[in-house]
């Protein structure tokens, strides 16, 4: 039997603890919708190359030659199925004076056990499949902590990613060495803002969020990313309080909740994790001239031969030894993770065959 304390002389009122709303939740790109279907199918269409055009030609198109367009399908399947189910006895809640109200107790539920876990899920996902992780040389000090997240949003820029829409996370840790760095509060106003927005400030017109440490996986310090690289799609969100069932004199409370999350592999080089100085990047698949693969034994492989990004893509191919030549003209790109692999993968490799 659970350990019961029953009230005499006790206060009706409950300590509550701490607790936040999701951080990752309405952070996410809503363009895609996952009702009443199982999973969603996204097309990437690739772009054509450039000739010099030709005046002269009587042979073939003066436009070049002629291919077809390609393109590449991802498939992200919701498969998160999560749950919770407790009961508040009649005869406990009477002797100790309501303090386990059933709506009250709900609310707890979801602020510190489910969004809790569907931040930390969300952000192992994006981290993994981020398309770039900048690893710090050297510990995280006041004096190079701007420089990660400089680096990061640098890799946004070259991929011509949009300003309006990108985030950035930080570990609680991340942020206290950020906040010494004496550049930081002269960088968009920071103090300032920090009030006006509750809030640590701004930095290249980012946000700056803090989550608690526990919330990222090991090594990871930070997540700069655009919102529409990011999904987490919640296809089902059921909370019930059940009065008087048949098996309990009292109060029964269920929650189920139907989720996952995913990067768009069209828009993954928009995502960018920072670790510590203590991760250990994977050893890089090697990628010859013709397309063929070899790895370092003891990683796991993945590569697709259409164009899409291995860390997402639903077309990506896990292989379970060195790869063969794969057609002329096919473009090749893999990656290596390790077995425990978070956010220490190895480079994008990617040649044409």
């Amino acid at each position: 039997m659970p350990n019961m304390n029953y009230a005499e002389k006790f206060s009706p009122l409950v300590v509550e603890r701490f607790k936040a709303r999701s951080y990752t939740g309405n952070m996410a790109s809503q363009a895609y919708k996952w009702d009443g279907v199982k999973s969603v199918h996204v097309y990437s269409v690739d772009t054509a190359p450039l000739y010099n055009y030709n005046r002269n030609a009587t042979t073939e198109s003066r436009f070049g030659p002629v291919t077809d367009l390609s393109d590449h399908l991802q498939t992200m399947p919701v498969e998160q199925d999560i749950s919770f189910h407790y009961a508040i006895d009649a005869g406990d809640d009477a002797e100790q004076m309501g303090v386990k109200n059933a709506n009250k107790s709900l609310t707890r539920q979801m602020d510190e056990v489910v969004y809790p876990y569907l931040d930390k899920y969300n952000l192992a996902k994006w981290i993994k499949e981020a398309g770039q992780a900048i690893v710090a040389n050297a510990a995280i000090t006041p004096n190079n902590a701007l420089e990660f997240i400089q680096d990061a949003t640098e890799v946004l820029d070259d991929a011509s990613c949009p300003e309006s829409g990108r985030r950035l996370y930080v570990t609680t840790a991340f942020a206290k060495t950020l906040k010494r760095n004496p550049q930081f509060v002269y960088t968009d106003k920071l103090a300032n803002e920090a009030m006006v927005k509750g809030k640590i400030g701004e930095l290249d017109g980012m946000d700056i969020i803090v989550l608690p440490k526990s919330f990222f996986p090991t090594g990871a310090v930070g997540l700069v990313f655009h919102k529409e690289a990011a999904l987490a799609p919640m296809k089902l969100q059921h909370y019930k309080i059940h009065n008087e069932t048949t098996f309990v004199d009292g109060a029964e409370i269920t929650g189920r909740i139907l989720h996952d999350a995913f990067v768009l592999d069209g828009k993954a080089k928009a995502m960018v994790a920072i670790g510590e100085s203590t991760v250990t990047r994977t050893a890089a698949p090697t990628v010859a001239n013709n397309g063929a693969i070899t790895y370092t034994a003891g990683t796991k492989l993945y590569y697709t031969v259409d164009g899409s990004d291995p860390r997402c893509s639903g077309s990506r191919i896990e292989a379970s030894a060195n790869v063969a030549a794969p057609n002329a003209g096919t473009k090749v790109i893999a990656i290596a993770y390790n077995a425990s692999n978070t956010i220490a993968w190895s480079a994008y490799v990617e040649k044409q065959a």
